[in-house]
């Protein structure tokens, strides 16, 4: 595939779509959602798994290090749905909480009962277009690689996208490494488990 990712400019879901079919010699979609091609839509679906992956781990650019989520009149406490995982900070850092189905259950009293705020940290999850083009272009990348090296193994064109992927995973570092030194991805092992370790 061409060595077209220096561009500057935003990348469109549509394009790392198309990204994706190109990496897999399948001809390009005009559109997503329903009105897309067979593989148009299998490409979307590998693109957001790729989002998800990376969005879990936690970057600086989609934590936030103190969340505060409100009891509801029946006790218990919702979680919303952009939050991708989290862990018990400030006020409720000493209670053993997680994120069970959408409602924060106590694992040491066996219920979703809380009947108390619960501050959490959290990685959250946001639309691709909403993502920073570091980060856009490393998940396109790199569902595009895995995507090609699926369905064509071995294929020689793969090497040119595995040096791409580097480069953008360099640059999505780079600029995460900027927001915040001191993010909890760095000083929580919670975080730091997540990513294997890695800053």
């Amino acid at each position: 595939m061409s060595n077209d990712l220096g561009a500057p400019r935003p990348l469109t879901e549509l394009e790392a779509v198309n990204l994706i079919l190109r990496a897999q010699g399948e001809r390009p979609t005009n559109t997503l959602g329903p009105g897309s091609t067979v593989e148009g839509i299998k490409a979307t679906e590998v693109l957001q798994d790729r989002v998800s992956k990376v969005l879990s781990e936690g970057y600086n650019f989609n934590t936030v290090e103190k969340m505060v989520l409100k009891v509801s009149t029946n006790g218990e406490v919702t979680v919303p749905s952009n939050v991708m995982s989290m862990y018990p900070t400030g006020k409720s850092r000493n209670c053993l909480l997680v994120n069970m189905g959408g409602r924060i259950f106590d694992r040491e009293k066996g219920t979703f009962k809380i009947h108390k705020d619960v501050e959490i940290a959290a990685a959250l999850s946001f639309p691709f277009d909403d993502l920073p083009q570091p980060v856009k272009w490393y998940v396109s990348i790199m569902a595009a690689m895995e995507s090609s090296n699926n369905d064509h193994p071995g294929d020689a064109g793969l090497r040119i996208t595995a040096r791409e992927a580097e480069q953008a995973k360099v640059a999505l570092e780079q600029f995460d490494s900027r927001l915040d030194k001191a993010s909890m991805k760095d000083t929580n092992p919670h975080f730091m488990q997540m990513r294997g370790g890695r800053r």
